[in-house]
């Protein structure tokens, strides 16, 4: 387990002091835009890294019996999820009704995953991601994120729809061989 909180403490530490507690130009201005960038790609890269090989190695400790519908929401959770992370990829009118499109899908794909696992691991990594996002997001929003106030065309909408839900087709498909489960 101390590797997934390892792996969270780098992450986290990397995504979230530059933004949330205004470290970013102080960094910069010690280490350089290049040396910063660096530091903060390896220490995001080395989190990563070790938030996935903690979870593949965490042992089963189960905190709560998760309901039966919890597995067919989270279906539905994650593929919003998908669509909403797609629609970071090209200007559509989903922005006009979220600042954060990405975080808002990282968001409903970590509370579907809580809704279907009940373990400590779990609860540690779409808690954690779940509760990056939310941080995120008052963290953007306060230093000036806006809504988009430009109408796109619905073709971008429906190749969005279509990314969004053709991906979460392949994860389907390919959750059990990659995760398990």
């Amino acid at each position: 387990m101390w590797l997934l909180i390892l792996g969270f403490v780098l992450f986290l530490g990397a995504h979230l002091s530059p933004g949330v507690l205004g470290l970013r130009e102080q960094l910069v201005a010690r280490l350089g835009e290049g040396r910063f960038l660096g530091v903060y790609i390896g220490t995001s890269v080395t989190g990563m890294v070790c938030i996935i090989a903690g979870k593949a190695i965490a042992p089963e400790i189960e905190l709560w019996e998760p309901p039966d519908w919890g597995a067919k929401v989270t279906l539905l959770f994650v593929a919003v999820g998908f669509i909403l992370m797609a629609a970071l990829l090209l200007p559509t009118n989903i922005r006009r009704f979220t600042r954060h499109p990405m975080l808002w899908g990282m968001t409903a794909w970590a509370a579907g995953h809580l809704l279907a696992n009940g373990d400590l691991a779990s609860m540690i990594l779409f808690g954690g991601f779940g509760g990056f996002a939310l941080i995120s997001i008052r963290s953007l929003t306060r230093r000036g994120a806006r809504k988009s106030t430009v109408k796109v065309p619905l073709w971008r909408d429906a190749v969005v729809l279509a990314a969004g839900l053709g991906a979460w087709v392949v994860m389907l498909r390919s959750h059990s061989f990659l995760f398990g489960t």
